[in-house]
């Protein structure tokens, strides 16, 4: 079972993503759809994934059900990492 800091850090990066998209959100709102820098709308998608990963993992790791995953997720956390690598890196 996760430890209580460790629910803390992540409700903390939720919070902070929450912010970081409204913000973000005021900033398209200002510049209007068409004028918004492509940046400004790549840190959109990336801060709506930020919270969405967030949330999933926040419930996984309180629904009692799902301890047998939690146990598991080092291992499978690292074989994600390992899939999602970089192919043109050497």
């Amino acid at each position: 079972m996760p430890n209580q800091d460790t629910i803390t850090a992540i409700q903390q990066r939720l919070a902070a993503a929450r912010q970081r998209l409204a913000t973000l959100l005021q900033q398209q709102a200002l510049h209007g759809p068409g004028y918004v820098s492509p940046g400004v709308l790549a840190d959109i998608a990336e801060a709506r994934n930020t919270i969405s990963y967030c949330k999933s993992v926040l419930h996984r790791m309180t629904d009692p059900a799902n301890t047998d995953e939690i146990a598991r997720q080092p291992e499978r956390l690292a074989a994600e990492r390992a899939s999602q690598a970089d192919p043109l890196a050497y």
